[in-house]
């Protein structure tokens, strides 16, 4: 991470070169390339935890083993010896010519980034990178870093800016990682030499401010004393230490410009034209006076300004208070504490009596941000480490409060009882008499004091004095109420004192609004998702959540969806999300669109919370969660279907999306319509009143073209080949029946691009619900889980060209898909189908635990080695590693699909994920054993009972058809051809070959048992050449996927590339 890495290092090579031969330094400069790179990988250092985890996850014992991100890129100058180098290319890195602008940005963005927040997270007392980022002054900071710097980096190819620096505040933020803020901080003065210095020097040029870069380098100066904000010692690893750490002192003991010290570290001409030195000396004087708090609260708009003070106040004051009160009792964490009564009580009658001081705060709304920050945050934290430098945190939490309530007149009673609970801390024992540690900066100071005031009567003035200043020492009111305290602790003790604090308080003006407060016993919970919450849930800190405008009347470009299910919101609407969080497409909206008797249940969901729903992320790396927005209303059809065809022919109307699932588009085993169908037989007898998803668009495009608009594009998202073309081929149809002229029309004007969609998202369950709100404390009615694997394939064919640029977070927009498409349809869908009734048939139930038996991991590679030859060349995919890489994503332990959910709709998935290898590799005259086998435990499946003889519940389109002709394979001897027949058609049923080679499989299941079959069937298959190598060839990391750590993404939740 050093800028212009390769001259660099060929420029140190040939000074000492020189110095031991100047032949040899002549014939290195002629002779030896040092091609520049740009690395980027978030890899924390290694610690026991690490180590201990991976011994008891994965059963490895490694003296050293490594925890990163699941993000990296490698930007590579193309400058080899005879171009010899490993073709790094085909695992994703980048060969250029020139890297000077990928290192550029990341230079100067993600590392400058990382050097701004170090030292200010460290002194503000965070230690994990994660956890700062969590608190929204330092994350509003790195933003504000962001926009200063980014006008100094030049244009990247393919790289949007903004959208990078989305994904790195997603990253820093990234929970799993566990990132150190002293691992960034460590050699501080060298990082800030290589990551603002270039900034620096351009900005004052281009005369820009350089107020954000300024306040990174106080920081780093005010590190550099040695100490954080609450007294506590800094290590200090830095090779300038000796030479810094003199001028600081001087800069903060003195009153000493900055000038020597930032031209020790960033050279003379920095300083040359004291603008930077001028904005340095301003913010140390704001640090100086009031602490790093405040300098960064100067650039924190309004509305962060007064949530974070609403937290100073309250969160942390009623944290310390707790802390001291519930040490004392005997309590040791923070659950405990606030299981008991009496402290529970005392908790809503601070948070009452500090709330007053807040403008225009939603009681409620605040008070369920509270409730958040204590479950998720401190409910497992120990008392004694929250109570560690009380002083200060009292300091900050109740300086203001105090003075505040004085002046307007009100009760500061639960705070002197909260000063008077601390000082009887300071006394360094509990109730009971054990000792406690005292951990704070003023122990020398306040020792003397408290033990003055409960041994020999002295007032709590002085100790007041020296927490919180003479100005509110010299508060007479607010000492004799402290001293009050302290008379109640000393007579009856803690215990005694909160007896009365009740009474007290009931006797208050304010004490009515406990009432609204409530019990926190009882409401600390998740909280339910919807837009009055959102704040209070993305406060929590662990979850994003929308910040875009979500009012639907204000958007003039909407897609209507067909088929909200959960992988609509885990694909097509999170994309959508992503663009509109990044503050892109914000013209655009989603409409979920449901027109079948269950999908009441998801338009009541969605409804029920705004059309707010929550995505988790599961990958290797652990879990992500966001909160997406992108949905913004939801039509339930059946209630007026008239209405619905009307909004389809509004003008805002764009695109009409679906994931209608195979069963969706009502046709028949050759492809085409089928008019039989309940459904489309309703759209025929009357159009205007639609029933099927074929039949609303149809309608809506009718009206469109008599009243003389433009029509919508129909964009089918699901895992059908030739989607596009299935859907304009159904509609045309249905069209053709119900007017011919229109037909005709839709054929001429209506595109219907294809699309590859990719991720694998297993059925919600109770149990994800129940960790949603255990963890990210949200109360969700249906919420999302989705592997962190995404991929989307477009076709660029729409009306107008008019879409959201979905590109710009990583989906890829193409002229041609088939490959794609192809590609994931045979190997995906097709590896899905393949393993899914073979595994359930063996016993298992889930498909990771499936793909941990090798009988069914080595039939899936089987299966691979013989689909993969009849899968077209795909641009920029290594299909071997695409493979290994599916592997990877089946056996991911953190999603927990079901292979009853894969099994499901079999006939349907057999017929779009096999029919067309079946024929290519038939027309070949090659094996069809391994698919012949798939088919086989697929019959075997419909018999509706296990091999353990556990029943199967069933469900298929086509289970009244299928039945009783496996009954007749399987009990009566008969041939499997009138089955393949009803599945495939008679294009494959008419093939003895693979009727024959079915008919096989069905007599070694019968005579032996399906694991007899597999083995027979790998065993042959590792005879052939075509059996694939399941070792991996090294790192799988695909050019054309998104990888999201949740988030989110990265969830949860965040942009390209994941």
């Amino acid at each position: 991470n050093i800028p212009e890495n390769g001259h660099i290092t060929k420029r140190l090579t040939l000074e000492l070169a020189e110095l031991i031969d100047p032949d040899l330094a002549a014939w290195i400069r002629e002779r030896v390339p040092f091609p520049m790179t740009m690395v980027d990988r978030i890899t924390p250092l290694t610690t026991e935890v690490e180590q201990r985890e991976l011994a008891d996850q994965y059963g490895i014992c490694d003296a050293w083993p490594v925890v990163a991100e699941d993000f990296m890129q490698w930007v590579i100058e193309d400058k080899f010896v005879d171009d010899l180098r490993p073709n790094w290319e085909h695992v994703g890195a980048l060969i250029v010519n020139n890297v000077t602008v990928y290192e550029s940005m990341k230079i100067r963005v993600l590392n400058g980034g990382h050097s701004a927040i170090s030292c200010v997270g460290y002194l503000l007392g965070h230690r994990d990178v994660h956890v700062a980022m969590m608190d929204s002054r330092i994350s509003n900071f790195l933003r504000s870093y962001f926009s200063e710097v980014s006008v100094t980096v030049p244009p990247v190819p393919g790289v949007d800016l903004d959208q990078y620096q989305s994904q790195l505040i997603n990253r820093f933020g990234n929970v799993h990682i566990k990132d150190k803020l002293q691992r960034l901080a460590e050699d501080g003065s060298m990082k800030l030499l290589n990551t603002m210095r270039g900034p620096i020097v351009e900005l004052l040029e281009m005369k820009k401010p350089v107020e954000i870069v300024a306040l990174a380098i106080a920081s780093f100066a005010r590190y550099m004393m040695g100490t954080d904000e609450q007294g506590q010692p800094i290590v200090l690893k830095d090779p300038k230490a000796k030479e810094l750490h003199p001028l600081v002192w001087e800069i903060f003991c003195n009153n000493d410009s900055s000038k020597n010290f930032i031209a020790t570290v960033f050279g003379e001409d920095v300083v040359t034209d004291g603008l930077l030195t001028e904005a340095v000396d301003r913010w140390i004087s704001i640090i100086k006076l009031a602490g790093m708090a405040s300098a960064l609260n100067v650039l924190l708009p309004e509305d962060h300004s007064a949530m974070e003070g609403m937290k100073q106040k309250v969160l942390q004051g009623g944290l310390t208070a707790i802390a001291c009160l519930g040490y004392l009792l005997g309590h040791r964490d923070v659950s405990s504490a606030i299981s008991d009564d009496r402290l529970l009580y005392f908790l809503r009658a601070y948070f009452s009596e500090v709330l007053v001081t807040v403008p225009d705060v939603d009681m409620e709304e605040y008070k369920m941000s509270l409730l958040a920050q204590f479950k998720s945050v401190h409910l497992r934290d120990k008392l004694e480490r929250v109570a560690q430098n009380g002083s200060m945190k009292l300091f900050n939490a109740m300086r203001g409060p105090i003075l505040d309530l004085l002046e307007m007149g009100e009760s500061v009673d639960m705070i002197a009882f909260a000063v008077a609970s601390f000082s009887r801390y300071m006394m360094g024992a509990d109730e009971h008499g054990v000792t406690i540690i005292i951990k704070d900066p003023l122990t020398s100071t306040l020792y003397p004091l408290v033990w003055s005031m409960y041994c020999g009567n002295s007032s709590s003035k002085k100790m007041i004095d020296a927490m919180f200043g003479a100005e509110v020492g010299d508060k007479a009111e607010f000492v004799a109420m402290v001293d009050e305290w302290v008379s109640e602790i000393k007579s009856g003790g803690v215990e005694a004192a909160l007896r009365i604090v009740p009474d007290r308080w009931k006797g208050s003006e304010i004490g009515d609004e406990l009432s609204e407060i409530g019990d926190l016993n009882m409401e600390i919970g998740a909280l339910k998702l919807s837009t009055r919450y959102l704040e209070a849930i993305g406060d929590v800190g662990m979850v994003s959540v929308p910040t875009y405008n979500r009012d639907i009347a204000e958007k003039t470009s909407l897609i209507y969806h067909f088929g909200v299910g959960g992988f609509h919101r885990s694909h097509q609407a999170f994309y959508l999300h992503d663009l509109l969080s990044m503050g892109k497409a914000s013209d655009w909206a989603l409409v979920g669109v449901g027109i079948l008797p269950f999908d009441k249940a998801m338009y009541d969901a969605l409804k029920s919370q705004d059309y707010l729903y929550s995505l988790m992320s599961r990958g290797s790396s652990g879990v992500g969660c966001s909160v997406v927005g992108s949905i913004m209303d939801y039509v339930y059809a059946p209630n007026d279907k008239k209405a619905c065809v009307e909004l389809l022919a509004e003008e805002k109307c764009k695109i009409v999306s679906l994931t209608i699932t195979e069963k969706g588009y009502c046709w028949k085993a050759d492809g085409s319509l089928d008019v039989n169908n309940n459904l489309i037989a309703a759209d025929i007898l009357d159009i205007a009143s639609p029933s099927s998803a074929l039949g609303y668009i149809v309608a809506g495009l009718k009206l469109r073209k008599e009243r003389g608009m433009k029509p919508f594009t129909v964009l089918s998202c699901d895992n059908i080949p030739e989607n596009g073309h299935v859907a304009k081929r159904l509609v045309l149809e249905l069209a053709a029946i119900i007017d011919k002229e229109l037909a005709e029309w839709i054929s001429t004007n209506v595109p219907f691009p294809a699309t590859m969609v990719d991720r694998i998202t297993p059925l919600t369950t109770a149990n994800d619900r129940e960790q949603l709100a255990e963890f990210y404390l949200i109360d969700d009615a249906w919420p999302v889980v989705a592997e962190d694997f995404m991929q989307w394939v477009i076709e660029d064919n729409f009306v107008d060209d008019c879409r959201p640029p979905w590109e710009q977070v990583g989906a890829m927009v193409v002229d041609d898909v088939t490959s794609y498409e192809a590609m994931k349809i045979r190997l995906l869908n097709g590896g899905h189908s393949a393993i899914a009734c073979l595994s359930y048939l063996l016993g298992h139930r889930e498909v990771d635990k499936a793909m941990t038996d090798p009988r069914v991991s080595g039939f899936l590679w089987a299966y691979f080695g013989e689909v993969v030859g009849t899968v077209p060349e795909v641009p920029g995919v290594d299909l071997e590693q695409y493979m290994h890489k599916l592997v990877g994503r089946f056996s991911n332990v953190h999603i927990r699909d079901t292979l009853q959910r894969l099994a499901e709709d079999g006939s349907m998935k057999l017929y779009n994920t096999m029919r067309g290898p079946i024929m290519d590799r038939l027309s070949e005259g090659k094996n069809v054993d391994i698919i012949a086998l798939a088919v086989t435990a697929y019959m075997r499946y419909m018999m509706g009972a296990d091999e353990l003889g556990q029943p199967i519940t069933i469900k298929d389109p086509l289970a009244a058809k299928l039945h009783p002709l496996v009954w007749k394979v399987y009990c009566a001897n008969k041939s499997c051809k009138q089955f393949l027949l009803t599945v495939f058609g008679s294009d494959v049923a008419d093939d003895e070959r693979f009727v024959k080679a079915v008919d096989r499989w069905v007599n070694v299941t019968k005579d032996e048992d399906l694991a007899a079959a597999i083995d027979q069937a790998t065993k042959k298959m590792e005879s052939t050449e075509e059996m694939l190598d399941p070792t991996p060839p090294g790192l799988v990391n695909s050019i054309t996927s998104n990888d999201n750590d949740g988030s989110n993404g990265n969830g949860g939740g965040g942009g390209a590339p994941r």
